[in-house]
């Protein structure tokens, strides 16, 4: 089936390849959201007769819920719309695509949580097409595969290429100004990715660079095995690498696997069973791989291998089977059991940068069962070690909130100490009980440990720890969470000042939050955060480029310039946060000088009519706007974003809102402190001195800031 083909790229610290995506031709039927999850819309021709028969295909999870989904003859098509299904913490943005390649249009949208009613206009397409060649000469049957991103993540879409022409590929029906990676290949060859390349904004045909595909005329194979050495049979194993050919292949009942077309050079083998996994560097004609389950990791090249046996024993000296031990550093924490003798067989692999940074390698092991562990240094060359465990060190403490209250619940994390780094060692504690209170048990005495407190509407609170060689039980002091009560966002743009999509931006500083999210199709991103500075990171390493800035709690209008060269990119302000100040001339915004009674405390929205979230907020606002009243706030809406009079037109006249509705004009600087607001929805409310006494705040957190008013 057309959805077993499709994969998923995965998650990466990635930002978009390209910023600003478009979509096409999208007008709202409805104000409001869709509380049973579903999305059901209209495709129309660019003359506004429905489209029938055209394949819908939902981007951004780990495939469409529907399988060949196609419009109806009405041009409509409805399918289940389950955002709730993936994490929140996993910023996933979905994306509706229809393509109609017989007459070369399509159509893209971008989704939000409350799925809806859509009316979808196809529009002209873009085509991309290349050469594939091997020494010069034209390659028979090349083809290209679309990977179509939607915020920081690609799907692959097969079968979109034509290949008419030998050692050419075509790929029509695309909608301009996106973010794709294309990726070359050929029966017999390897393949090419072409992913760092600007995709115009304009339908029309947009030749991709020339790839050199490599023969895959080399074989490549070995065996599987399990922790013992023993062959795993029926397990599944995948190759890739650079310019190979993506393959898998099964192992037989004596554990070995074959792949019969390998390029020369590097590739990585992964293989999973029995509910574990293993993976190696291999080089193309090489036939007695061996690839070990849970113990034998691959190495990018130039990295080394190495491998330790040895006995694991209680303070007594007896064996101590099913005792967990674990190599630090490591590309991933992988813990290994001792034998029922306690005998250990180890193997990984380190790169060059590992050994710098993190200095003498280290080997832990630790039994739960009997609360005992150890940590020794490697030896240089070392390739037997007897390991003898004492009794375990255990952490309690507290978790609490400013003023001492303690705080329930809050998610403990470990880190160990390995040379100059730190590096996770439990991914899965207890969080804090009622009382705040949290125990870690079962760590090595000699060990030094990093441990840190996070919860949901709080910051961070971290604290290095030094064992105490005179107890085996130390209570720490208490970690102090800060409340994330203030917002900061602001903007990502290209170098040519366009905004950047889907760009990853992550957020640091001392007490806050440890959080990350990616861009909107508009670049914007805000955060909830506590008092005091803070450093954001964004990055895009395909070519997109890297911003730094530097910001403090209640920033909303923090610009950031994604260039080459990664550097310190102080915001630029384009207006300072309204908290503190009067509230703006609505005049500048084309409201009359009545639409903010003296005397009445106003509630503000900064829209954008052409976003959902803002719609649904501007309904929800509608319907309270009467009991709001009745609490002598008056509710004002302002269109603050660049939006085509169709749109806000048709959104003025589908939601008959009941409160005065203005709109700013961009380039006016005199509504500057509308447009600037890099965060839409957002929420500015008075007092009824028109004092403006908070800003950014969620729907949710209305009546509490009203509360405040009275008090």
């Amino acid at each position: 089936m057309k959805n077993q083909q499709r994969q998923i790229l995965g998650a990466v610290i990635v930002s978009a390849l390209l910023g600003g995506a478009v979509s096409l031709g999208a007008q709202p039927l409805e104000a409001g959201a869709n509380t049973n999850n579903r999305i059901t819309g209209l495709v129309r021709g660019p003359d506004g007769r429905p489209a029938s028969g055209l394949p819908v295909e939902l981007i951004g999870g780990f495939g469409p819920n529907v399988q060949d989904l196609k419009t109806d003859a009405d041009g409509k098509f409805e399918l289940e719309y389950n955002w709730r299904q993936f994490p929140s913490q996993n910023e996933r943005t979905f994306c509706l695509l229809v393509r109609d390649s017989d007459r070369d249009l399509a159509v893209a949208q971008d989704l939000d949580e409350d799925g809806g009613l859509l009316d979808l206009k196809l529009a002209p397409g873009l085509t991309l097409f290349g050469r594939a060649e091997c020494d010069g000469k034209p390659v028979t049957n090349a083809t290209g595969t679309l990977i179509f991103w939607s915020g920081n993540r690609g799907m692959w879409l097969m079968g979109l290429a034509r290949t008419n022409t030998p050692g050419q590929y075509e790929i029509p029906a695309l909608p301009p100004g996106r973010k794709y990676c294309v990726v070359v290949s050929a029966p017999g060859y390897g393949q090419k990715q072409l992913y760092n390349f600007e995709v115009q904004s304009d339908p029309g045909r947009q030749e991709l660079d020339s790839v050199e595909l490599k023969v895959a005329n080399l074989r490549l194979a070995g065996k599987v095995v399990d922790a013992d050495d023993k062959p795993v049979a029926h397990c599944f194993v995948n190759l890739n690498g650079p310019d190979q050919p993506g393959g898998n292949a099964q192992t037989d009942r004596e554990g070995k696997f074959v792949f019969e077309h390998v390029c020369e050079g590097g590739a990585q083998l992964f293989a999973n069973g029995s509910g574990t996994f293993g993976n190696v560097t291999a080089e193309g004609g090489d036939t007695n791989v061996v690839l070990q389950l849970g113990q034998n990791y691959g190495s990018a090249p130039g990295g080394q291998s190495y491998k330790l046996k040895g006995l694991v024993t209680d303070p007594d000296g007896k064996p101590a089977p099913g005792a967990l031990l674990a190599v630090f550093p490591n590309d991933g924490l992988h813990w290994i059991k001792a034998g029922p003798d306690g005998q250990y067989s180890l193997s990984w692999s380190l790169q060059a940068w590992q050994l710098q940074n993190a200095g003498a390698v280290k080997i832990m092991v630790r039994d739960p069962a009997r609360d005992l562990g150890a940590v020794e240094d490697l030896p240089e060359d070392a390739t037997n070690l007897d390991l003898k465990m004492k009794p375990a060190l255990s952490l309690t403490g507290q978790v609490r909130k400013a003023g001492d209250a303690p705080l329930p619940g809050a998610q403990m994390g470990l880190w160990f100490k390995s040379g100059n780094t730190y590096e996770t060692l439990d991914d899965q504690l207890k969080p804090a009980d009622a009382d705040g209170r949290f125990e870690i048990k079962c760590l090595p005495a000699d060990g030094q440990y990093m441990i840190y407190a996070s919860a949901k509407g709080y910051g961070r609170s971290q604290l290095s720890v030094e064992p105490d060689p005179e107890t085996n039980r130390m209570e720490l002091p208490p970690l102090v969470l800060k409340l994330a009560d203030q917002v900061i966002a602001g903007q990502i743009l290209k170098e040519d000042n366009k905004p950047a999509s889907g760009v990853n931006v992550n957020l640091n500083g001392e007490g806050q939050p440890s959080e990350n999210m990616t861009t909107d199709s508009q670049g914007r991103f805000h955060f909830h955060v506590c008092e005091g500075p803070i450093q954001l990171f964004a990055y895009s390493p395909y070519g997109g480029g890297n911003a730094q800035a530097s910001a403090v709690a209640g920033d909303t209008n923090i610009v950031m310039t994604l260039t080459a060269q990664l550097g310190i990119v102080r915001h630029a302000a384009r207006h300072t946060s309204l908290k503190g100040r009067p509230l703006p001339d609505l005049t500048t915004v084309n409201l009359a000088a009545g639409a903010a009674p003296a005397g009445k405390a106003i509630l503000l929205c900064l829209f954008d009519a052409s976003q959902r979230p803002s719609r649904h907020l501007l309904n929800e606002l509608n319907q309270q706007a009467a009991a709001l009243g009745q609490k002598n706030v008056c509710v004002v809406g302002v269109q603050a974003a660049a939006a085509s009079d169709e749109v806000f037109n048709d959104w003025k006249t589908a939601s008959a809102v009941s409160f005065p509705v203005g709109r700013a004009a961009e380039q006016i600087e005199s509504c500057q402190w509308a447009t600037g607001a890099s965060a839409l929805p957002w929420l500015v409310l008075t007092d009824a001195a028109h004092q403006v006494v908070a800003e950014g705040f969620s729907l949710d957190e209305l009546d509490a800031q009203i509360q405040k008013l009275a008090n």
